[in-house]
């Protein structure tokens, strides 16, 4: 069932109640998983070329292409 668009979307993951995902520009975004249609906010940009994204713990874990690994605090 389809709950809203992922334009570009190259990874995603969920953290806190919250989905985050980058797109292929780098873009670091975030939302509420509500079941309709809702923006996604813009939360920042990630370096490098992005291959995966997890949570954990509050955190976020960007793996890139180059094989270099990024964290970050998770927005509120």
């Amino acid at each position: 069932m389809r709950k809203g668009h992922a334009n570009n979307v190259v990874t995603m993951t969920d953290l806190n109640g919250r989905l985050y995902c980058i797109t292929g520009d780098g873009t670091l975004w975030m939302r509420l998983p509500f079941l309709q249609e809702v923006d996604w906010t813009p939360i920042g940009q990630v370096p490098g070329q992005p291959a995966a994204l997890a949570g954990h713990a509050g955190k976020l874990f960007l793996a890139t292409a180059d094989n270099a690994l990024y964290w970050r605090d998770a927005v509120a």
